[in-house]
């Protein structure tokens, strides 16, 4: 959950500004790809 809060964190601050409507849901994906990788 950890490394998830951490991508979510990371794309908020640096890509959310440059595409408001498709980031998010790009973090989403990727918050969700890192926790089953790490399996939390």
């Amino acid at each position: 959950m950890i490394i998830a809060n951490s991508i979510i964190a990371f794309c908020s601050k640096k890509y959310l500004i440059l595409a408001a409507e498709i980031v998010p849901s790009l973090c989403f994906v990727l918050s969700a790809v890192g926790e089953s990788v790490v399996g939390e």
